[in-house]
């Protein structure tokens, strides 16, 4: 029988011997199974917490697609460390694809009948083990932090020396000029904005964002007190990546050191006690959601949104901190008028395709939600897995499997029915004034409630974009519509502040 092999080790500190170690162990069982191995696939140092190793989808992938029944592995570790997320992925291949694994070391196979009680006592065992090591490397970690080393990467005003962060004066400086000038009465943006002027790098070696000055101004360091274990990160069966939780207050850990302090505590908490004053007044000023029609619909090349600057025009978030080049302003009607414009032309020039998918999409209502095709493509594909686990059955007779052979043969046997009652509704036409609808609405919207005018602007416009021509003062404006039925794409080229031209050849 075909087959392929699957090994990994976890830290690049474990030895690249493990993997060689691995598939010859494979091989050897393999051989007294009479098994010919096809594909050999291995991840390094990769975690068995997550699913996302690219040897291990591949190899998943190359299973399907190639009707391989047998998969070796050194141990059930090997596959994952999670016991929710390996039963979950020994049942898809067992019992969708008719693949049997086989974790050599341990001398078990998922062809076994108590093989969920096998997986569930060695999970056990790996859950455990994470669980030690996650414990171990807590302690070390919290050793290294009572010792006065580091744990994380330094904040911006730091440096790391022999694993032990100190002042990097320079920096410092800047650290101490953003909580004056928060003081002072400055907002996140406007610092970020005089940082950007002066040519000053952010923390990441870029230009400044609101964010990143808001970090500065909340994060406790810079009082003299380095406050860990706010998180905690874990695998959650069912996502490829660990999730980070945030674990409560009380399990923080908050250690005092003074020689990181680079402004006064009185001065860190002035500045956080204006924080929370500002953002009280902002959450009674009762804003719910966009105050424009185009709010959160415009997007810069640069990727950031398009806010309202003024009461008259919109302009780059991030242009206005000085991290976009795009800092022309853009008038809001002149975009209302090009956005409307541009929907209307949209379901103009597409009016037929409209009527021709939506006289299909009631077509499948009322034939309950399928079509003839799809009834026997549904059927087509159970009859392929029907026949995958009858050979199974065949190899290996168990109760489990029988009950799925039944389960299948049930499911056919419903549609077979559906299928023979099925009636074909033919001569389903609609009127195309649904369009002069949609038409109508379009031309009302500036004179609508915003959120009501946003409603049907949201079923028809993905995205709008604002990209730099080559001639200095033209832009493009990209759009995306959404459906009625379908995604297209138009380009056209304005001037900022002013109007917009006609597309012009070679602009």
């Amino acid at each position: 029988m075909r087959a392929v092999i699957y090994a990994r080790y976890s830290s690049k500190n474990q030895d690249k011997k493990s993997i060689k170690d691995q598939v010859i162990l494979c091989q050897i069982e393999a051989e007294k199974q009479n098994d010919e191995i096809v594909a050999v696939f291995f991840d390094e140092a990769k975690s068995g917490l997550s699913d996302d190793r690219e040897a291990y989808q591949q190899m998943l992938n190359f299973v399907k697609k190639n009707n391989i029944k047998k998969i070796y592995t050194y141990h059930t570790s090997r596959i994952s460390r999670d016991t929710a997320e390996i039963k979950l992925r020994v049942r898809e291949l067992k019992y969708i694809y008719g693949v049997n694994i086989i974790f050599v070391s341990q001398g078990i196979s998922t062809e076994q009948e108590n093989i969920e009680l096998l997986l569930s006592a060695n999970g056990i065992a790996d859950e455990q083990y994470v669980e030690s090591i996650r414990k171990n490397t807590w302690r070390g970690l919290y050793g290294r932090l009572q010792q006065g080393k580091a744990v994380f990467a330094p904040k911006f005003g730091y440096k790391l020396k022999d694993g032990e962060l100190y002042v990097d004066e320079k920096e410092a400086e800047i650290v101490k000029e953003i909580f004056s000038l928060y003081i002072s009465g400055k907002g996140f943006k406007e610092i970020a904005k005089i940082l950007n002027q002066r040519g000053i790098l952010s923390p990441r070696g870029s230009k400044w964002s609101l964010t990143a000055v808001r970090e500065i101004i909340i994060n406790e360091i810079y009082k003299g007190v380095i406050v860990w274990n706010k998180y905690q990160y874990r695998k959650i069966p069912g996502f490829p990546k660990r999730k980070k939780i945030p674990n409560p207050p009380e399990q923080w850990i908050r250690i005092e050191r003074p020689d990181l302090q680079i402004v006064s505590k009185e001065i860190w908490e002035e500045a956080n006690r204006k924080r929370l004053e500002r953002q009280k007044q902002d959450n009674t000023k009762n804003r719910v959601g966009y105050t424009t029609l185009l709010g959160g619909f415009i997007k810069c090349q640069c990727g950031s949104n398009l806010i309202k600057h003024s009461k008259v025009s919109f302009k780059c978030r991030q242009a206005l901190v000085g991290a976009c080049d795009i800092t022309a302003s853009f008038r809001e009607d002149m975009l209302n008028a090009l956005v409307i414009h541009a929907i209307k032309q949209h379901l103009i020039e597409n009016r037929q395709l409209f009527k021709e998918e939506l006289e299909h999409q009631l077509k499948v209502l009322y034939s309950k939600q399928k079509t003839k095709s799809d009834i026997e493509k549904e059927i087509e594909s159970l009859n392929r897995k029907l026949q995958s686990f009858l050979e199974i059955f065949e190899e290996n007779p168990s109760k489990t499997i029988a009950k799925k052979i039944q389960e299948y043969e049930e499911q056919i046997s419903l549609l077979e029915l559906e299928l023979k009652s099925f009636k074909e509704i033919e001569g389903v036409e609609i009127d195309d004034e649904v369009i002069d609808i949609l038409l109508e609405q379009i031309d009302n919207v500036l004179s609508m409630d915003v959120s009501q005018a946003r409603e049907i602007i949201k079923n028809l416009l993905e995205e709008v974009r604002i990209e730099k021509d080559k001639i200095e003062g033209f832009y493009w404006i990209e759009y995306s519509f959404k459906n009625p039925f379908r995604t297209y794409n138009r380009k056209i080229n304005m001037v900022a502040g002013e109007g917009f031209e006609p597309s012009t050849s070679g602009l």
